[in-house]
């Protein structure tokens, strides 16, 4: 099964979970683009429970919209656990979600330092119960870590739906 098909049948699961909850979520990426949304609002009825998302793809993109301080980008780096909660938690705030999902990372080609490498990734899933964290690092080419980043968040959503 390609990840297209993954993409689709994962975010039903996830849509089902979110819906028998009554859970409503938004999202902040970055390293994806806007393809975690666009994934999630393919579905027929995605209304109904995804808010929306900000894709903050630039260090600006994450002062301007989400009021992430440019000093704590700075300090951090855009790529950090950190900011992923900063995200997160901000997003939520500004679309009245119960769950928010962020991500941040580097598909590559070019980007990586000597702490983060090309395919790094930071997801973090905020609630009205706390906070959840995840890194990885994912393999391929730029197309295929954006993809598998998507999945990736999709996944954690689905396996944290009930925090």
């Amino acid at each position: 099964m390609n990840i297209k098909d993954q993409l689709t049948i994962k975010s039903v699961s996830v849509q089902q979970g979110m819906l028998n909850k009554k859970y409503t979520l938004a999202t902040a990426e970055s390293i994806t683009g806007g393809l975690l949304s666009a994934t999630i609002s393919a579905n027929a009825g995605a209304s109904s429970w995804f808010q929306g998302g900000a894709v903050t793809y630039t260090n600006n993109a994450k002062h301007e919209l989400l009021n992430i301080s440019k000093e704590l980008i700075t300090r951090h780096g855009a790529v950090s656990q950190i900011i992923s909660t900063y995200m997160a938690q901000a997003i939520k705030i500004k679309l009245a979600a119960t769950h928010a999902l962020s991500i941040t990372g580097i598909a590559g080609p070019t980007g990586a330092t000597k702490h983060t490498p090309i395919g790094k990734v930071f997801i973090t899933l905020v609630t009205n119960n706390g906070v959840i964290e995840k890194n990885m690092l994912l393999q391929g080419n730029r197309i295929e870590i954006q993809q598998q980043a998507a999945y990736s968040c999709l996944e954690f959503l689905h396996d944290n739906i009930n925090i």
